[in-house]
């Protein structure tokens, strides 16, 4: 039950610095992991605005955002993401990568 109602909206926000000699400035990078939306609302859009508000240089997104089989469904659900992210602000960022989860068999 807490995987269907409670953990998809559990937000986790954990931070971590890590310091070396070769780098000279703060360099702030941002993941995005398991957003497993069905829908774009209210949570994946906070979501983003977090992530905008982080003043993030880099932007990495690790896959599972979007959980919808259908891929006529599956395409729109991405347009409305990056909307979502247009409207976040989260455009010009000096670089953003993401990638697509697949399901592994074993």
């Amino acid at each position: 039950m807490d995987a269907s109602f409670i953990e998809p909206y559990r937000l986790q926000v954990t931070t971590v610095r890590i310091t070396s000699p070769k780098v000279s400035r703060r360099f702030r990078i941002v993941v995005v992991a398991d957003l497993q939306a069905d829908a774009i609302g209210n949570y994946e859009i906070d979501v983003l605005a977090r992530v905008k508000a982080a003043d993030p240089d880099l932007v990495l997104f690790a896959g599972d955002y979007i959980q919808e089989a259908d891929p006529a469904r599956r395409r729109k659900l991405i347009q409305q993401l990056r909307s979502a992210m247009r409207g976040a602000g989260l455009t010009g960022l000096h670089a953003a990568m993401a990638v697509q989860g697949k399901p592994i068999h074993i």
